[in-house]
């Protein structure tokens, strides 16, 4: 069984954009071509775009609502070459740092989104120049460091929200069940084959079997409306510094973003159709949604809905708002017929570029001292990261404070605008009441024409001037209600980062106790570790004097043998007494630490020592004896006869008396 998550991570790095990058096909033979400019800073303008009801249908930037900006652009006259080399940069570097790589290719049916993954019989993709790469430097750093390392990889495609193992050992391939990983919002795929590869070319030899598979699997539409994924898994130890990384790299293959028309005949079914158009929009969906969100914090609830709509969307859950570093291929047609698809994927790829993930360093220790060492250094990156937080968000929030001052002197001087047009509306009114007492009493006092006349010109003018006024009052009391619509919208957005503030002052205070109980547990253990080791020390000096006791002993009991009696009175023989030295010379370095009874200071016993013929020694040291002079018990000893044993049993008798 075969899942897919986020996985576990030891430490956390700053939230990264996903890089998208765009290749543009060149024409086929003489159809017309998109009209387009490239200003080689990764923006693409078009001339020429397809609207809709009178609505162009394509992403807006700001003003400038035909340009769409990526990373990086390739016209139709750069290689396959240059765009595998620059695609792959320094991913698998990353990989082998531990961290989990996905690259996938994006664009509408026939744009070159199969040939840029996986190549042709002519030229290498990106698949098979990655895997190269990726044995190259595993080698490398064998040899250099050590790292053993091990590679498996899982091959699979998707259609119709159906999915099939491409590696599977059955002849005909049956749809794989799945099941949701409540804990991570994760897919498992059940039944899922994994192999194991020593080599870069039983890796190739497995993605060739997968890609035949693939290939006769059914028609032409069939295909272009799968998705695979290749899967390739990293682990590697490190014995000398007791680290062990795990990391997966995606090479994803998307279906065509283009709508199917169920009415046409496409050698495919209505209901499959209908699926994979389905599970091609909810991948839509869920990118305008996630690049809606502007917030840096990972895994939000927002961002684990989206990935819920469809099976498209769980698997790239790692690659889109995941912990994975992503690479995103957008793949286009110049031709001028393709024009909206074009526009499409234009503004896809712009809308990814906008989607932020927090890609994660997947590394952990083999033993206490490794594990410890780790979790204090991402504690420390963990620290930095949230004060790096805090501090933007403070920025922010000062910023909006003082805008939110400049919203109230702006009240303020709509207020009084409002007081000055009331003002203006009660003037008009008498004016108008004037103008109308005026004009009966005109008609009852026959005054003079000429007299009307000028009064009614003045009268019109005042009203003009009056209605001007009134207009500008009117524009600048919309423009108030504006600003506190707006003003109201800042408010919430600045409650809002002040509750992320304190949570993030908490999350801190928090992170900081446990370092300073970590930091306490680590003098703990090194005070425990000096200690032991003083004691270790002591016992070592006590043995080595034991043992050069022991040995001046015997020198000396080997003098006096020599000294006293012929070869045949002796109590050792030659042989024997080399035996006995060597013994202790085997038993002196580790008998502290050898497997010895519970009591290490117990007895020792000296037993089956021959003299002559047969003799039998047997003694064992008095507890009540001190640790330093034990040893070889002299007094179990049988002296040879002579005068020196005589003189011996008069000192014994003496001594006895």
């Amino acid at each position: 069984m075969q899942s897919f998550s986020n996985g576990y991570a030891d430490s956390i790095v700053e939230p990264t954009f996903i890089r998208v990058v765009l290749r543009l096909r060149p024409l086929i033979g003489e159809a017309a071509k998109l009209s387009y400019v490239e200003d080689g800073f990764g923006s693409l303008s078009l001339q020429d775009f397809p609207q809709v009801a009178g609505k162009a249908t394509f992403f807006t930037d700001a003003n400038d609502t035909n340009k769409f900006r990526f990373n990086r652009v390739y016209d139709v006259d750069v290689g396959q070459q240059e765009i595998c080399e620059d695609i792959i940069g320094d991913n698998v570097t990353e990989l082998l740092e531990g961290f989990n790589v996905s690259i996938m290719t994006f664009g509408s049916e026939g744009s070159g989104k199969t040939y840029t993954m996986f190549g042709n019989d002519r030229e290498e993709g990106i698949v098979q120049r990655m895997c190269q790469s990726l044995f190259d430097q595993l080698d490398r750093l064998r040899q250099d460091r050590g790292n053993e390392s091990t590679v498996s990889i899982t091959f699979y495609e998707l259609f119709a929200e159906n999915i099939y193992d491409l590696l599977s050992i059955e002849k005909h391939s049956n749809i794989l069940k799945t099941s949701s990983v409540a804990k991570t919002s994760g897919l498992s795929i059940k039944g899922l084959r994994t192999v194991s590869v020593n080599s870069v070319n039983e890796l190739l030899s497995c993605i060739n079997e997968g890609q035949f598979r693939r290939c006769k699997s059914g028609s032409h539409h069939r295909k272009s409306r799968s998705s695979s994924f290749l899967n390739i898994t990293v682990e590697q130890r490190n014995r000398t510094e007791e680290t062990m990384k795990h990391s997966v790299l995606q090479l994803i293959d998307l279906a065509s973003s283009n709508k199917l028309d169920k009415n046409l005949k496409h050698g495919i079914s209505t209901d499959e159709i209908k699926s994979a158009n389905s599970s091609m929009q909810n991948l839509h969906q869920m990118i305008y949604e996630l690049s809606d969100s502007k917030s840096p914090l990972p895994k939000t609830h927002n961002s684990k809905h989206s990935h819920r709509t469809s099976r498209l969307t769980k698997l790239l859950q790692q690659a889109i708002g995941g912990d994975s570093k992503t690479t995103a291929v957008m793949l286009s047609s110049t031709n001028r017929t393709d024009r909206e698809n074009t526009v499409t994927t234009l503004s896809l790829g712009s809308k990814l570029k906008s989607i932020y993930n927090f890609p994660t360093q997947n590394k952990m220790g083999l033993n206490s001292k490794a594990i410890f060492d780790l979790s204090l250094k991402n504690m420390t990156t963990r620290e930095n990261s949230y004060l790096t937080r805090i501090k933007y968000l403070e920025d922010e929030v000062s910023r909006l404070s003082s805008t939110i001052q400049q919203n109230k002197n702006q009240v303020l001087t709509n207020q009084y605008l409002t007081e000055k047009n009331m003002k203006l509306k009660d003037q008009l009114g008498l004016q108008r009441k004037s103008e109308q007492t005026r004009k009966a009493g005109s008609e009852k006092d026959g005054l003079h024409s000429q007299s009307n006349e000028k009064t009614q010109n003045e009268m019109s003018d005042v009203l003009d001037n009056l209605m001007r006024k009134c207009e500008k009052v009117i524009q600048l009391q919309l423009r108030l209600d504006e600003e506190l619509r707006q003003k109201s919208q800042i408010s919430q957005q600045l409650s809002y980062k002040e509750s992320k503030v304190q949570a993030l002052e908490a999350m801190n205070v928090k992170l900081l106790e446990q370092l300073d109980n970590n930091e306490h547990e680590m003098k703990n253990v090194l005070n425990t570790n000096s200690i032991l080791r003083k004691e270790v020390e002591k016992w070592m000096q006590l043995a080595e004097s034991r043992s050069q006791n022991v040995e001046m002993l015997q020198k000396e009991f080997q003098d006096r043998q020599i000294a006293g009696a012929s070869q045949n009175n002796l109590l050792f023989l030659p042989g024997e007494l080399n035996h006995v030295r060597d013994a202790s010379k085997n038993k002196k370095g580790n008998w502290l630490f050898g497997n010895s009874s519970s009591n290490i200071l117990g007895s020792r016993k000296i037993s089956n020592v021959s003299t002559g013929s047969v003799m039998t020694i047997n003694s064992q040291e008095s507890n009540t004896s001190k640790a330093s002079h034990r040893g070889l018990n002299l007094h179990a000893v049988r002296l040879p006869f002579g005068d020196e044993n005589e003189n011996y049993n008069d000192k014994n008798k003496s001594s006895n008396t």
